[in-house]
């Protein structure tokens, strides 16, 4: 949904941190402390970005999805997966930036290279 509509929908993010909480404090997956830090870092750590570039460049620089889609991936792989997540997405991102944007101002999804790096962060640890 994210790489052809730039929209990552509530009905999709907010069931999957719920999920990872619920899913990490039967079964342990990460601890559920872990889990829980991950979920509210990994939100706060987008909202908190998005808020420094619209306060510098006047415009949204991501949306609100991407904050809650980090928030699933903390509450699935806890915080101490996110800072190599978000490293892997802004990799691709980057690459993909250079490689097939050629209008530097338009806007393109991150939620797919979010779910590419969680995808290979789960296969190569876990």
């Amino acid at each position: 949904i994210d790489a052809k509509h730039q929209l990552l929908p509530d009905a999709i993010t907010l069931p999957l941190i719920a999920i990872g909480l619920v899913f990490n404090y039967l079964f342990g997956f990460v601890e559920f402390t872990d889990a829980l830090i991950g979920a509210t870092i990994g939100y706060l750590t987008l909202w908190s970005i998005f808020w420094a570039y619209k306060l510098i460049k006047k415009v949204d620089g991501m949306g609100y999805g991407d904050f809650k889609l980090v928030a699933a991936l903390g509450a699935w792989f806890g915080w101490q997966s996110l800072p190599m997540l978000l490293l892997g997405a802004s990799t691709l991102g980057i690459v993909y930036f250079l490689l097939a944007i050629k209008d530097r101002n338009q806007a393109f999804a991150f939620g797919p290279f979010l779910i590419i790096s969680a995808l290979v962060w789960l296969f190569l640890t876990y």
